[in-house]
């Protein structure tokens, strides 16, 4: 798994690639909190390269999102393949997080 942050206006977007998996899952979660505890609360996780997920990696966002949440930030996703989408949709994690289309649906959402 890959990690590549990059910023838009007020969004940091997290372009993350490979498996999210309990193996890398873990470097996930420690980037998320880096980035919240730098007081970064729209936060766009661009999965246009993630070709798995498992419950390890649901676990490691869901952490992230119940440390966001409480500074009033936001956590979305984007570019979701079907397979990844199903796990969410399976565990009605897609209920929990916002998940666009595309980068640019996600990044109108948070106004920029």
């Amino acid at each position: 798994m890959t990690i590549a942050v990059r910023t838009i206006g007020l969004v940091t977007v997290l372009d993350v690639s490979g498996e999210v998996d309990m193996h890398h899952s873990p470097s996930l979660l420690a980037k998320l909190l880096e980035l919240i505890s730098q007081k970064k609360t729209r936060i766009l996780l661009n999965f246009q390269g993630v070709t798995y997920i498992d419950s390890a990696g649901l676990a490691s966002l869901i952490g992230a999102f119940q440390q966001l949440r409480p500074q009033g930030g936001q956590l979305h996703l984007a570019n979701v393949s079907k397979q990844v989408h199903s796990v969410f949709s399976v565990a009605r994690l897609d209920k929990v997080f916002t998940i666009h289309a595309t980068e640019s649906a996600a990044l109108q959402a948070f106004g920029v």
